[in-house]
C-alpha cells in the first residue's frame, strides 16, 4: 500500500518530456530535455548565435529566454572570471530586489559549467500576477565548450512552483554535441 501510495505522489508531480534539438551549424547541435507541458521557439542570429523562448503551455506565469553566442575558441572561459563577470553583471538586480544581495547557485550540466541568481521584485511583491510582469527573475550563465556561451533568464511567478523547477531541471540538462566540421578558427594575430 506505501508502495502504491508513493508512486502515485510521484506520479502526479512528473511530466512527461521530450529531447529536443537546435541545428548551430559548424558549431554542433545543442540538446535539451523538455516538459510536454511546455512549448519553445527558436530562431538564428546570423552568424552570431541562435536565440531561444520556452513557454509553459497553459499559463502565463512562468517563461525562459536563452540567447546562444559563439565565442572564439581563442578566448577561453575559466570557471573563476565566468563567475566574477556574472556576479558584477547581476549587481544591478540586486540593488532593486528583495534580496539586496546576488546568491550565486553553480548549474549543475553534464559539459561545461554556468552560474545563476535568482532576484525578487520588491515593487512587485503583494501585487496580483499580471500576464507578462513577473515576480522573479533568475539570470543565469552557461559555458558550453567548445565555443558557446549562453545568457539565460527564467521568468517566473513563483519560485517554489513547478514550472519554476521545470524551468530549472530543463536548463541544466542543456549539452552541446560537437559538429563535425568545427569553425575554421582565425590565425593569429588577426
Amino acid at each position: 500500500m506505501k508502495t502504491k501510495i508513493l508512486f502515485l505522489i510521484f506520479s502526479l508531480f512528473t511530466a512527461v518530456a521530450w529531447a529536443d534539438s537546435f541545428d548551430l551549424g559548424s558549431h554542433g547541435t545543442l540538446n535539451l530535455v523538455v516538459p510536454e507541458t511546455w512549448s519553445v521557439e527558436g530562431h538564428d542570429i546570423k552568424g552570431m548565435g541562435y536565440d531561444l523562448e520556452f513557454h509553459v503551455k497553459k499559463s502565463a506565469k512562468t517563461a525562459i529566454q536563452v540567447t546562444l553566442l559563439y565565442s572564439s575558441k581563442d578566448t577561453p572561459r575559466d570557471e573563476k572570471s565566468t563567475e566574477a563577470e556574472f556576479t558584477r553583471n547581476c549587481g544591478q538586480f540586486a540593488r532593486a530586489s528583495v534580496e539586496k544581495k546576488v546568491a550565486i547557485k553553480k548549474m549543475e550540466l553534464k559539459a561545461g559549467f554556468g552560474y545563476y541568481a535568482t532576484f525578487t521584485d520588491e515593487s512587485l511583491v503583494g501585487k496580483p500576477f499580471v500576464p507578462g510582469n513577473f515576480k522573479t527573475m533568475t539570470p543565469g550563465m552557461m559555458v558550453l565548450p567548445p565555443d558557446v556561451v549562453a545568457s539565460v533568464t527564467i521568468f517566473a511567478e513563483d519560485t517554489g512552483s513547478q514550472a519554476f523547477t521545470q524551468a530549472v531541471t530543463m536548463i541544466q540538462s542543456t549539452t552541446l554535441t560537437p559538429s563535425p566540421n568545427p569553425p575554421a578558427t582565425a590565425p593569429p594575430g588577426k
